[in-house]
């Protein structure tokens, strides 16, 4: 496994172990960012992100596109965090490489047009001009489950840091080493460090992020997205988020039912 990316510290240092759902064996741990460690991220990010959205749209689409390309070259390393984080198959994990990949290609052929400036049509053309411009919506936070950690996290990282945003993440506790990888091989190719910055935890720390940030990005529990969208609508910010699912499942009689059924 991979060196850790440097962490924002926090003021207690608390750790969260990693396991293995396959093994039960601990492969790693984590330390749990308490509120002051996110408004820290944060302000990094907040920093950053002037100059980020300073760059062109090219220039940062370049730099994604490298990032997904370093990715492909060191597939079997994200693939083997993936598996020992989820137990999933390798042709899982492959799947979710794949899928970042072609989305990081599309945004990035298709952004500088999308994203470019244009003159439009006022009421009175004749005494007026109108102009449609696009502006980044600050700093991101993504908040993000285990069960496609690469993928659900670095679909909507991708377009968010082209289109001129930098981002704090919170993975899922159980999967957080498959985002500090990725969020690695992004400052290889040159992302500057704070444009990405990841803190970890449970429940406290997504609300806390949730309370900091100038746009957030969810998928979870429907009872989580409630709280969010509250939180949300109480600060003024959008939102996107993806709740709850319906896939099926294969319950085996040694299992936890309580555990089988939330």
């Amino acid at each position: 496994m991979t060196q850790p990316i440097e962490r924002v510290p926090t003021s207690e240092q608390l750790r969260i172990p990693v396991t293995n759902p396959v093994t039960g064996a601990i492969i790693g741990h984590v330390p749990e960012s308490d509120e002051a460690a996110v408004m820290t991220a944060v302000e990094r990010a907040r920093q950053a992100q002037t100059d980020w959205a300073a760059r062109t749209i090219r220039e940062r689409a370049r730099l994604l596109r490298q990032w997904a390309d370093l990715i492909w070259e060191r597939r079997a390393d994200v693939i083997d965090i993936i598996r020992q984080e989820t137990g999933k198959p390798e042709s899982s994990a492959l799947q979710e490489i794949m899928g970042v990949d072609h989305v990081t290609s599309y945004y990035a052929h298709r952004a500088p047009r999308w994203l470019r400036s244009q003159s439009r049509n006022a009421l009175i053309p004749v005494l007026h001009r109108a102009h449609e411009i696009y502006k980044p919506h600050g700093v991101v936070g993504f908040i993000t489950p285990w069960n496609y950690p690469y993928l659900l996290l670095f679909l909507d990282l991708v377009p968010a840091l082209i289109a001129g945003n930098t981002a704090v993440i919170k993975p899922s506790e159980v999967a957080p080493f498959t985002a500090e990888l990725g969020v690695q091989l992004m400052r290889e190719v040159g992302v500057p460090a704070d444009v990405v910055q990841i803190v970890h935890g449970q429940g406290t720390t997504g609300a806390a992020l949730v309370g900091q940030v100038d746009f957030v990005a969810f998928t979870g529990s429907t009872a989580t997205g409630r709280k969010v969208a509250q939180r949300a609508a109480e600060r003024l910010i959008p939102y996107s988020m993806e709740l709850g699912g319906k896939d099926p499942a294969i319950v085996l009689a040694d299992a936890d039912l309580d555990i089988a059924a939330s």
